[in-house]
């Protein structure tokens, strides 16, 4: 428990963890709103089932793959700031 508490009082002190931290929270909790509101979508409004489900997972992962191999493309041409 101590080490739990450490890390939340480091986490106050730098502010560029504060930042990191609320954005992560923040996301966090729209991907459960999301992944626990995207089958019913799925099914509800786009009336798919199963199969359709795996097509936009598959292209959500795909999407996914695609953007961080991207960003990891862009940051080695871009210089750090700082």
């Amino acid at each position: 428990m101590a080490r739990v508490l450490d890390g939340i009082r480091l986490i106050r002190r730098e502010q560029a963890l504060v930042v990191l931290f609320l954005a992560l929270s923040i996301t966090s909790v729209g991907e459960g709103i999301f992944s626990t509101l995207f089958v019913v979508f799925t099914n509800k409004v786009l009336h798919g089932g199963s199969t359709e489900m795996g097509w936009l997972m598959g292209a959500q992962a795909v999407g996914g793959v695609t953007g961080g191999l991207l960003i990891g493309f862009i940051a080695s041409k871009v210089p750090a700031t700082g």
